[in-house]
């Protein structure tokens, strides 16, 4: 069933939407793009397993050496890119970090992207982020996951569909870190999933390099659908997309149980597999798409953005599989 729901656009000359933004691996290393190249738009954000902006520096090698060996990570020439980019205008003005409500996590067990370069993170965002505003969880026993109370593997776990049960509702505390008190979440409402096409977010020359999927997903309460909402986006991990988990980060990281208690539009965006560039579906983190991947000139940074700006109207109901 096809649908066409009337959701508020932004006019040419208002200001840009505000919105928040989370994510795991992958997806959480994008998270920090976002949060740095479009800070006068995300209040906040929660970061899952990630590291700070421009680990990779354009490079799958440096990508590894981010996850695996921190030690040898420096900050020094990240610091001095994000004062380049912001410089030349490619990310928002550094000052609008400040105020940004981040809240981060990484389990002692991770195997997948080492705990030290989260602590990297948190120094990093130091530089940025008033204190009282960057919240660090660094001692939880847990693998590379989304973190959740009551579904998923075990805590320890780092692997398939990558969503631990760590009696910790991480989706609850990343929005109440950036949105303060909420109200107790409810039961989500399958009626309120759609389907959307993401190829007119990108230009034709864009779209066929961009790895992405032809379909996101998004959350939307039927309150939202004749007022503004809050709006947040999700950020799957590699090998996480909807396909490969039968849609595991939309049905059970918690997420849309909040938004449909709270007034909130909830955005699922879904990469691809591209067999040489990017063959786990991962978000680009390391260049594979263009080499300011991580600035607003970025491929998929600019889509996600224009997203959150220009919410998706033409929709599709979609039925629960899990």
């Amino acid at each position: 069933m096809k649908l066409v729901i009337g959701l508020i656009a932004l006019s040419v000359g208002c200001f840009a939407r505000e919105f928040s933004v989370s994510g795991l691996s992958s997806g959480a290393y994008l998270t920090v793009q976002m949060q740095v190249a479009y800070s006068q738009s995300v209040i906040g954000s929660g970061v899952i397993g990630g590291g700070p902006y421009y680990c990779a520096q354009n490079s799958l090698t440096q990508a590894a050496a981010c996850t695996q060996t921190p030690a040898l990570v420096s900050l020094d020439p990240l610091v001095s890119i994000t004062k380049k980019y912001e410089k030349e205008g490619l990310i928002d003005d550094l000052s609008n970090l400040q105020n940004a409500k981040i809240w981060l996590f990484s389990g002692t067990l991770d195997v997948v992207n080492y705990q030290g370069i989260m602590k990297k993170l948190q120094t990093y965002l130091e530089n940025y982020v008033d204190s009282s505003n960057l919240v660090s969880v660094f001692n939880i026993p847990a693998g590379h996951a989304f973190i959740n109370s009551g579904w998923g593997s075990v805590c320890s776990y780092s692997g398939y569909p990558w969503i631990n049960n760590c009696l910790i509702d991480s989706s609850g505390k990343i929005l109440e870190h950036i949105y303060g008190k909420l109200n107790p979440k409810v039961p989500y409402k399958s009626s309120n999933i759609y389907s959307f096409k993401q190829k007119p977010y990108f230009s034709d020359s864009d779209w066929s390099g961009s790895s992405m999927a032809d379909t996101g997903y998004i959350y939307i309460p039927e309150v939202c659908k004749n007022k503004e909402c809050k709006v947040h986006l999700v950020l799957h991990g590699c090998d996480q997309d909807y396909t490969e988990t039968l849609g595991a980060v939309v049905y059970h990281t918690g997420y849309i149980e909040w938004a449909e208690a709270n007034d909130m539009i909830v955005l699922f965006p879904q990469a691809a597999v591209s067999l040489v560039s990017n063959p786990q579906t991962c978000w680009d983190w390391w260049g594979y798409t263009n080499s300011q991947y991580a600035t607003k000139k970025g491929v998929q940074m600019q889509a996600l953005f224009d997203m959150t700006q220009n919410l998706p109207t033409q929709l599709e109901s979609v039925a629960s599989l899990i």
